[in-house]
């Protein structure tokens, strides 16, 4: 799934790309190729999110709960 996200979004980078070439002033070529950049940054991040895993670590314990657990009397 993460794949076809990835596709997707360079897809349309690529449509963005396409437009700006044939755009005729230069405030939509500008717009246009910053779409562009922003759906490769989104694939990027999807790529990167796909390869990430994730680990839950427990929260550490309080000094006072350490110093009950190390320091009985």
């Amino acid at each position: 799934m993460n794949n076809d996200r990835v596709e997707l979004y360079r897809a349309n980078a690529s449509k963005c790309a396409g437009l700006a070439k044939n755009a005729s002033d230069i405030q939509s070529k500008l717009t246009l190729l910053e779409m562009a950049r922003a759906w490769l940054l989104l694939a990027d991040r999807a790529l990167m999110n796909g390869q990430t895993c994730l680990v839950y670590e427990p929260p550490m314990p309080s000094l006072r709960e350490l110093e009950r657990q190390y320091f009985k009397d």
